[in-house]
């Protein structure tokens, strides 16, 4: 039975190698075979080429010294496709793996990140620091390949290539699932991060909370005015800094300035990551409840997030975020836990696609493994 396969597909590739003359299509690549490393390489055909069956290369002088010249021709292609095969599976074993590699990496880091933690608590983030840096994704990935590949003749007077017999396919794209550590969304998110921590950084520096205590009845215009500014500036801050965490959370990953520099000198060099850091003003805890704020004011704030969402408690806290500096009240609490679960999501999520890695790594090396053991269906 399998011989009769191995001769139906002598017989189809033979027929493919008297196909008539055409000029090289849009998506006909050359497929480029190494035989000393049973690799393959493929290269894009001039539209200038023509190309002819095999068997117009070859003359009949040639065939009637060695017969069998056609029939090895359908042997070297079905060769060519093989080591094809093997390159691109060789190529996804390489990238799966290093992705499992990079996933280590990262698990490794928050479970550093986890114990820089400890030495802070609910109650208290004065002094810590940290740098945020891209999540990254699992995505799909492109590795060229070809379709229906057959030995042909290709003839280019302008690249002086005449009566050459080499292998040609269908040029396509094979895909894997690997993970990207800096897919274009997380820059993209990046930048909105420091843009909006600008527009923080601005809007902070401009709020006095003491003018709202004054927020009584009798207040003059000109000091309601004031107030009512305040009010709506708090409100459109608080927003923001809702509007960033979310961001952050979803795309980035808290980790140490040690591993950074340590384990992602790529992210450092080029300054892909974002410094943060908090300290008590005055190096003291200050409390202040929000929530205590004349109902005026409250009123104003609950046009921009829900009185629900609104911390009880805060501190009065020296923020750095990337060199840009600005005291505001923030909760403490609320932050350690938000730091917390991000290493916790992001960790079952990282779990998760190991696991996947795995099983498609051993799937691809079974699959390896067979094709070598068949001689990459070489004849």
């Amino acid at each position: 039975m399998r011989d009769s396969r191995k001769a139906l597909a002598l017989l189809i590739f033979c027929g493919l190698l008297l196909t008539a003359v055409v000029r090289a299509q849009t998506g006909q690549v050359q497929v480029i075979p190494d035989n000393n490393h049973q690799s393959a390489s493929i290269s894009p055909l001039a539209k200038t080429v023509k190309i002819t069956s095999a068997a117009s290369c070859v003359s009949a002088e040639t065939l009637k010294t060695y017969p069998n010249t056609l029939t090895n021709l359908v042997k070297s292609a079905i060769c060519t496709t093989g080591y094809l095969q093997g390159t691109i599976l060789s190529q996804k074993i390489n990238d799966v793996s290093g992705s499992i590699s990079t996933i280590n990496t990262l698990l490794a880091s928050l479970d550093n990140t986890e114990n820089y933690l400890k030495s802070f608590s609910a109650i208290n983030l004065n002094g810590i620091s940290f740098e945020i840096i891209p999540a990254g994704l699992d995505e799909a990935h492109p590795y060229p390949s070809a379709s229906n590949i057959t030995m042909m003749c290709l003839n280019d007077a302008s690249q002086d290539i005449t009566k050459d017999i080499e292998a040609v396919g269908t040029g396509s794209s094979d895909t894997a699932d690997i993970f990207n550590p800096l897919p274009a969304i997380a820059l993209t998110k990046m930048q909105e991060l420091r843009d909006n921590n600008t527009k923080m950084k601005n809007m902070l520096n401009s709020i006095t909370l003491s003018k709202w205590t004054f927020m009584t009845s009798g207040l003059s215009s000109s000091a309601a005015a004031t107030v009512n500014a305040q009010s709506n500036l708090m409100g459109s801050t608080l927003q923001l800094a809702q509007t960033n965490q979310a961001i952050a959370s979803q795309y980035f990953i808290p980790i140490t300035t040690t591993d950074l520099i340590k384990n992602y000198p790529g992210f450092h060099n080029s300054k892909q990551y974002i410094s943060t850091s908090m300290a008590w003003v005055g190096g003291k805890r200050e409390l202040k409840n929000m929530t205590k704020l004349p109902q005026s004011i409250l009123e104003i704030i609950d046009k921009y997030i829900p009185r629900s969402q609104l911390p009880k408690q805060t501190t009065h806290i020296l923020l750095n975020v990337d060199g840009q500096t600005a005291t505001s009240w923030l909760p403490e609490a609320d932050l350690f836990q938000q730091i917390k679960d991000t290493i916790t999501t992001h960790r079952t999520q990282y779990l998760k696609l190991k696991t996947a890695y795995q099983t498609a790594l051993a799937a691809l090396q079974a699959e390896q493994a067979a094709l070598i053991k068949n001689n990459y269906n070489c004849q």
